[in-house]
């Protein structure tokens, strides 16, 4: 190649870059979070050249195939300004889970700038809906206990009984009349698995109460299956004041709780033991006695609570004073099912008369083939 081609070729790279530099723009983007409760959000941009910009959004679709619709926005700006646009959006068929997020996907389409694309995620559904809170109660899950395997403060596991103690708080300058507290439960994904209403209650100015109500993880268990929880709680009281000006509007506030869900351990555990027709409570007979030589027959559900199948599950039961030692055979549990269990013995004869117990231990077979005790439960009142 001689010099003036080489010189040419050098001056039509500097050329091609000289046109790229002047044709480039530098746009930047941001956004509110869209509200499940209002139609329209602002979009604000800058860019330093006179272009034409175009702003569309992709749809979003609830479970029944509604659809979040956003008009189309085209507008001019000038270099180096700053204009922010009204984009409205049309929510009127959609229905907003609670757990649940939603976002679109926001193309901005310039003249010199080209495409560029921002994920807007929605806010979260609030548990009091578009309610606000003029009389400010304060609502919160003040405690957990757990009476099952599970552990107050950390995780629960399915067929825990949880029971929660709400507080609300008055902080507002009039009382407040009709105050209910209402909770929900729900998995990580958006599924509502349990919910309630406590009595309405009256609470003055400056004052609190503590409620308390209890449920327990027994609905629809396979949602849990490498889900969590969330349970939320709220308060809703009219304003009871003449001489508020919101006298009579409804004040709502709420509070949240994530917890881990132990759905993946492989545990298998027993559930509503009866023994000769009697109904046991926590494993525990009270008010029935038994005869010496009386047959008793024990029946009743074994659970698997995790997410794998279980395979020759077997159930052994022992004591010591009444001669038992048997092994009940189960067999194979799917993930998030039951199969029963039944087995009977024959109190001896010349038994003293006091409470006896019998130990019952569920058993496993873990990967390496070797049996695992899952849990074990103590029947105690064997009265005779």
């Amino acid at each position: 190649m001689n010099q003036k081609n080489i010189l040419t070729s050098i001056f039509g790279i500097v050329f091609v870059l000289a046109l790229l530099s002047f044709t480039s723009a530098t746009m930047t983007v941001s956004f509110q979070n869209p509200s499940p409760y209002e139609n329209s959000f602002n979009v604000t941009i800058t860019s330093d050249q006179n272009e034409s910009i175009s702003l569309s959004f992709s749809p979003i679709q609830d479970s029944d195939g509604d659809e979040i619709t956003f008009d189309l926005n085209v507008f001019s700006i000038n270099a180096n300004e700053t204009k922010t646009v009204a984009v409205n959006y049309d929510t009127t068929n959609f229905d907003f889970e609670m757990g649940k997020t939603y976002s679109t996907t926001m193309s901005i389409n310039g003249s010199v700038s080209g495409l560029e694309q921002e994920t807007v995620p929605f806010e979260r559904v609030s548990f009091c809906g578009d309610s606000q809170n003029e009389g400010n109660l304060d609502v919160s899950i003040d405690d957990i206990s757990v009476n099952g395997f599970g552990d107050e403060d950390d995780y629960w596991y399915l067929f825990d009984t949880i029971e929660v103690d709400v507080r609300v708080e008055n902080n507002g300058n009039w009382d407040m009349d009709n105050v209910e507290i209402s909770w929900a439960l729900y998995t990580t994904d958006g599924k509502r698995v349990d919910h309630g209403d406590l009595r309405d209650f009256e609470i003055r100015e400056g004052d609190e109460e503590t409620k308390t109500f209890s449920f327990t993880l027994d609905r629809r268990i396979d949602d849990f299956d490498s889900e969590d929880a969330i349970l939320y709680v709220k308060a809703v009281g009219e304003i009871d004041d003449s001489d508020s000006p919101y006298d009579g509007n409804e004040s709502c506030n709420a509070d949240s709780l994530n917890v881990d869900v132990k759905s993946g351990d492989d545990f298998v555990i027993l559930r509503n033991p009866v023994l000769n027709g009697f109904e046991l409570e926590d494993f525990t007979l009270e008010n029935e006695t038994f005869t010496c030589g009386q047959d008793v027959m024990v029946n009743g559900d074994v659970w698997n609570i995790g997410n794998d199948d279980q395979r020759d599950v077997y159930i052994t039961a022992y004591s010591k004073d009444l001669g038992i030692d048997k092994r009940i055979n189960v067999g194979d549990i799917d993930a998030f099912e039951d199969e029963n269990f039944d087995f009977s013995f024959t109190l001896p004869e010349n038994l003293s008369d006091k409470w006896y117990n019998v130990v019952l231990e569920v058993f496993i077979v873990q990967s390496t083939g070797l049996p695992h005790c899952s849990s074990a439960f103590n029947i105690c009142g064997v009265g005779v």
